[in-house]
């Protein structure tokens, strides 16, 4: 063996293609061995040779002048070790001497190209890979009946997109990705039979609707915000479906960043509107799922605190800010309406005015806006 490396080393550094004969040659040796008598790390050591001699080839000067894509290389001999498995029995414990060490080769290497593709190097070449990737894993889970397996290729299929939309300078990922999120999800629902199945496209759909969510938000996409508030709906949606209460939280968050996009796609900037826009939010989510939601709600403290510090806030820097409009203080006195529903007490108790504001804050904006509230002292 140790003859047979340095051989390898020779013929690399002296020519490509001797060291690729003494790879292929070196490969084909272990695995007779390995045929005559059994031992998993006779047949390592053919693929260890194999993946030389794979690898080898493409550091062939005509090779080289083809420039291939790393990714195409990668995929290639990931596919290799895996494409067996499909053709087999599928047991996953059936001839582990055979089947195991290759299948961890072409896990370990698609795993790599996977992460590899994400940098930006070749849209095309990352599409295509991303893709192909979706169709084999699609099947391989399939043929296994293996639902967590299905993550893979529900993950590949929107890079494949994201990437041939940006090889055809096509800027549409926020709508294709979110469409897709919501197919995941309509798909998830027609297969309820199907439980894990269900459920792992089901949870592919809010993980990739939140990313996609986490993207336009961090680049500040122009109509991103509507998304956004597609993608909380799912959220609410899954949680009543699953009368599980730990999804309670997306739906506020992703409103919120929905809220922000949208106010700064009408150029509002006003801090006054914002705060008022997420605490609205905040009660009224809260204020619904307390309506509506019977299971145990493990966040609502945590949703209820939250509008409740944003209320505050509002609270006070509304006097503090710059002038508030009339629709401002309005809003706010929405806000105290829906807190005085929660918690089952008369608007009064919060200071509402019968005008919609707090009593002596109203008068107050009243006087400066000149005008009067119905039943309120000149």
């Amino acid at each position: 063996m140790p003859s047979l490396a340095l051989a390898f080393m020779i013929g690399v550094l002296d020519e490509i293609w001797l060291g690729l004969v003494v790879a292929l040659g070196a490969a084909m040796l272990f695995t007779v061995l390995h045929a005559l008598r059994t031992r998993w790390w006779l047949w390592s050591l053919a693929l260890f040779s194999f993946i030389l001699a794979y690898f080898s080839f493409f550091l062939l000067e005509f090779m080289q002048a083809l420039d291939v894509f790393i990714g195409y290389q990668l995929l290639g001999v990931s596919l290799l070790f895996l494409f067996p498995d499909l053709l087999l029995k599928k047991d996953w414990k059936a001839n582990l001497e055979w089947r195991l060490p290759p299948r961890i080769a072409g896990a370990l290497f698609a795993a790599c190209n996977l992460l590899l593709l994400l940098i930006p190097l070749d849209s095309t070449g990352s599409a295509v890979c991303y893709g192909i990737y979706a169709v084999f894993f699609a099947a391989y889970a399939l043929a296994y009946g293996e639902s967590w397996l299905g993550y893979i290729p529900a993950a590949a299929l929107p890079l494949a997109i994201f990437f041939a939309l940006d090889a055809l300078e096509l800027d549409a990922w926020l709508p294709a990705l979110t469409t897709l999120a919501v197919i995941y999800l309509l798909v998830g629902l027609g297969i309820r039979a199907r439980e894990g199945w269900a459920f792992m496209l089901r949870n592919s759909a809010l993980i990739l609707g939140s990313t996609v969510s986490i993207a336009a938000l961090v680049t500040l996409k122009e109509t991103g915000g509507w998304y956004a508030l597609v993608i909380g709906l799912l959220f609410i949606a899954e949680m009543y479906l699953r009368k599980n209460g730990w999804f309670e939280i997306g739906a506020p968050v992703l409103f919120t960043a929905g809220a922000f996009l949208i106010l700064r796609d009408f150029d509002v900037s006003s801090t006054n509107y914002h705060l008022l826009a997420y605490s609205l939010l905040w009660v009224l989510a809260d204020l619904l799922a307390h309506l509506t939601f019977t299971n145990p709600r493990p966040l609502s403290l945590i949703v209820r605190g939250i509008g409740a510090a944003l209320t505050g806030i509002n609270f006070v820097l509304i006097p503090v800010l710059a002038p508030a409009s009339e629709a401002a203080i309005s809003l706010r006195g929405l806000h105290h309406r829906i807190y005085s529903v929660r918690h089952g007490v008369p608007p009064i108790v919060f200071g509402i005015h019968p005008c919609g504001e707090s009593s002596a804050y109203g008068h107050l904006r009243a006087r400066i806006f000149q005008r009067g509230c119905p039943g309120s002292p000149p």
